[in-house]
């Protein structure tokens, strides 16, 4: 927090008469879902409001269409599977493929959400 403003995920430039505020909640969440058992996917998950964060936790879908995204800070994120995402990443269209397609969670602190999505095929 700056200012009693919510700063996570967001560029902040600090001086040295900049007052932060960590807080610390013990209880993050844990989104958890299934993609149809048949599809390899590759499964991404994005803070809604950061506009292009650093960083978009993937992981692969496992045994039985299964994923799961753990320590996450309680707000409002979208979830998309893709069959593959290409070596060469994506282009800025892709942040908007992931906000208008993905299917929304809202997590609360400590919650768990459980979602079943599709595949999409990378391009479509």
């Amino acid at each position: 927090m700056i200012g009693g403003h919510d700063v996570q995920g967001q560029d902040v430039e600090l001086s040295s008469n900049t007052t932060i505020q960590i807080v610390y909640k013990p209880n993050p969440g844990t989104v958890r879902g299934t993609v149809p058992q048949d599809q390899a996917a590759t499964v991404l998950l994005w803070r809604l409001g950061n506009a292009s964060p650093d960083l978009v936790p993937v992981v692969q879908a496992g045994a039985h269409g299964a994923f799961e995204f753990s320590n996450l800070a309680p707000g409002d994120y979208s979830v998309i599977a893709f069959d593959h995402i290409p070596e060469d990443g994506a282009t800025g269209a892709f942040a908007s493929t992931i906000l208008t397609r993905g299917t929304r969670v809202s997590l609360q602190e400590g919650g768990v959400e459980s979602v079943q999505i599709a595949v999409l095929r990378w391009g479509e």
